[in-house]
């Protein structure tokens, strides 16, 4: 056989085996993988969308002459800077965050709103152009 090259096959089957083995196996981890992280982004997604709520007593004293205060339970939530205050199961003040400075708020008729200090741990006063609401964390005086 002068002139004639014998051409062997490179890829047996065995080789053939072993390599797609390899590749599947390969997959079968990145693949694996993939779905470690989708279903983690899918238990952890609905944590980073709840609103942080709890059950308070709110006072509300309105800026009349002869200011009245009025005590009522109240649920509070904030949710990425927003807040939501709803009172006695009836009234609800939405707030939404204004600039860059922590505590000024906006509320549903673009009035100013202001979150003071002066509560401590005890709870949270908003301040409203005709009223302040104080947000207390412990409902034991109902």
């Amino acid at each position: 056989m002068i002139g004639v090259d014998v051409i062997k096959p490179t890829l047996s089957l065995g080789t053939l085996f072993q390599q797609t083995t390899a590749w599947t196996g390969f997959f079968a981890i990145r693949t694996g993988k993939c779905l470690l992280w989708a279903l983690l982004g899918v238990l952890f997604q609905p944590a980073i969308g709840i609103a942080d709520s709890t059950s308070a007593l709110c006072e509300i004293e309105t800026n009349a002459v002869e200011a009245e205060i009025q005590r009522f339970p109240c649920t509070f939530s904030q949710r990425q800077g927003y807040v939501s205050i709803v009172v006695d199961d009836k009234d609800a003040y939405t707030l939404s965050p204004v600039g860059d400075a922590p505590g000024n708020y906006v509320d549903a008729d673009s009035r100013p709103v202001y979150r003071q200090a002066g509560m401590g741990s005890a709870g949270l006063m908003f301040r409203f152009p005709d009223r302040v609401i104080r947000v207390m964390w412990s409902v034991e005086d109902e």
